[in-house]
């Protein structure tokens, strides 16, 4: 794969050097390219180097390919670097979208995002696609430069107007979301389709999604199925649990158990909570599949272990059917379930040595409320737990409200980063908030994880004033983890969302974006009962999301209980 890479570079830029040098260099420049298409990279080498050293560009850009590849030397990315930058510095551009890529992952340099920036910059401005599509990466997510995501928008348009399925994809999100430009489905559904029929597996999901829900394009359960399978057959674990869900229910195809159990299984094996728990639902009921208590246990223990309510809920009730030996077995299955996507759970929890580490039964998210080593977090995250730890270290729960779902936890240590309370009145509708927390723990990536979004109401189902209606994003595993304003500051702590498959049982959609969070007057009051000295602040200047994370990343901590 990287020789035909090489080759096909070579081949492309050779015409336009035969153009540029002198008849002796371009004899030489083809006894490289000749030896090349024969695989003798050493050969190659030898020609190409006295033309790099004399100044060529297309010679020193090769000579970069080689040591990045070790074809025809000994690999070394430091002499790569050497070689791409000689290159970029006369303005070849794939040699500065190379150079670029090295500083961005520290490969043969130090890791640095504003030479990043730099040398993208330099290959996009001369129309690189791959180029334009990292620098609108790097403004979305303000790595190396300050976030800005009309730049992004722009970047990415460039990217995507030359076919780019990535860029095409980036750009409907964008649009969808309404970041950096006006919220638009149409233009999101346009560009996800682009990125769709050039086999973007994320982009085909999503144009599923659209169609499902009647976003920029009117509501077809048909042509849902239709792009969720295209993504599913390519392995994407969401729309191989949608796909399972669209036979489940018969929508926009014929309701079929034995498919919605294939389904389900796929993207359970991938550590999809959701696909977990649906599976386990059908191994309980028969559906598709045998009934089967100890299949259905293992799946719903599985998916509880990342947090998912449904499933603790829907695990604990099926104990209630099972015997000890059944349940045992169960557990051992759930134990020796290990993917790849699931190899890096972190957390230790303490085990007589030579022993296999069990999982924990369930994680959640809190954050840190006093420099004394106070820490909060949901009761239900908690509650019932023999170890616990909090960011990899040891807990113990000092205090609990099962009223209110909350629960102080303490460390045995003090802590220098603490969040701060907002100060004055409470959020208010249309207010932009962020949820900070570790969701899907195996399936999505093991840091912190930021979603965005605004104070949808002020109260929760019945009318509940304790808690806010929120519109940012929550997974499982969100639970505990902290409610902040534009500010930084704390306004709520994210409890739950509504039942998903509940819901779409009674009413035949999934709800979207209805998640709650109870509010800080109400754990304010509850950290007052138990005399922490937590700390507050002014939310008058609002922060990029990008400091809002930065400072979230300090005092949010990863919560794991073994029962």
């Amino acid at each position: 794969m990287r020789n035909s890479t090489l080759l096909r570079n070579l081949i492309t830029i050779l015409f336009l050097l035969l153009l540029s040098v002198a008849p002796v260099f371009a004899a030489d420049f083809q006894k490289g390219l000749d030896a090349a298409l024969r695989g003798d990279f050493a050969t190659a080498q030898q020609e190409w180097r006295p033309l790099a050293e004399q100044g060529n560009a297309v010679a020193q850009y090769n000579l970069g390919q080689m040591y990045r590849n070790g074809d025809g030397v000994t690999e070394d990315d430091s002499q790569a670097v050497y070689w791409y930058r000689k290159a970029a510095e006369q303005g070849d551009s794939d040699a500065q979208l190379k150079l670029g890529f090295m500083y961005a992952n520290g490969e043969g340099v130090t890791e640095d995002d504003t030479q990043a920036v730099y040398w993208y910059r330099k290959a996009a401005e001369q129309g690189d696609s791959d180029a334009q599509l990292k620098l609108g990466f790097m403004f979305d997510l303000g790595k190396g430069v300050a976030e800005d995501d009309k730049q992004a928008v722009y970047w990415y348009k460039k990217a995507a107007e030359q076919g780019d399925a990535a860029a095409q994809f980036n750009l409907g999100v964008m649009y969808d979301l309404g970041n950096g430009v006006a919220e638009d489905d149409t233009l999101a559904v346009y560009w996800f389709r682009k990125a769709a029929e050039q086999g973007f597996a994320k982009a085909q999901y999503n144009l599923g999604n659209m169609y499902k829900y009647g976003e920029g394009v009117t509501e077809d359960d048909t042509q849902a199925v239709y792009w969720y399978k295209k993504a599913a057959e390519q392995g994407e674990a969401k729309a191989q649990y949608k796909l399972g869900f669209m036979f489940d229910l018969g929508k926009g195809v014929a309701e079929d158990d034995t498919q919605a159990v294939y389904w389900y299984r796929r993207a359970a094996e991938q550590g999809h909570a959701t696909g977990q728990w649906s599976l386990a639902f059908m191994y309980k009921y028969g559906e598709g599949v045998a009934e089967d208590y100890i299949l259905a246990y293992k799946w719903a223990n599985l998916a509880a272990a990342q947090g998912d309510k449904d499933a603790i809920e829907f695990k604990n009730d099926l104990r209630k059917l099972m015997t000890q030996a059944q349940i045992a077995e169960a557990q051992r299955l759930s134990r020796e379930w290990s993917p790849e996507q699931s190899k890096a759970e972190s957390g230790k929890a303490v085990t007589t040595p030579g022993r296999k580490q069990n999982p924990p039964d369930y994680t959640g998210s809190s954050f840190v409320v006093s420099r004394n080593g106070h820490v909060l977090t949901n009761r239900h995250v908690v509650v019932g737990c023999a170890t616990l730890r909090v960011g990899g270290k040891q807990a113990r729960v000092v205090s609990e409200d099962a009223n209110n779902d909350l629960a102080l936890l303490r460390l045995d240590n003090t802590v220098s980063s603490v969040a701060s309370f907002r100060e004055g009145r409470g959020a208010r509708i249309g207010d932009k908030v962020a949820v900070a927390g570790y969701p899907l723990r195996g399936l999505l990536s093991d840091g912190l994880s930021m979603t965005f979004g605004n104070i949808s109401a002020l109260a929760g189902i019945g009318n509940d004033s304790r808690l806010y209606q929120i519109s940012a994003p929550v997974n499982p595993g969100n639970s505990g983890g902290p409610l902040l304003d534009s500010a930084g500051n704390i306004v709520g702590i994210v409890t739950s969302k509504l039942n998903a498959l509940r819901t779409a049982k009674l009413t035949g959609d999934i709800p979207q974006g209805v998640n709650f969070a109870i509010k800080s007057s109400v754990i304010r009051l509850f950290l007052d009962l138990n005399n922490v000295d937590y700390e507050t602040a002014r939310s008058s200047s609002p922060k990029s999301s990008t400091q809002i994370s930065a400072e979230a990343q300090k005092y949010t901590m990863l919560v794991q209980c073994w029962k």
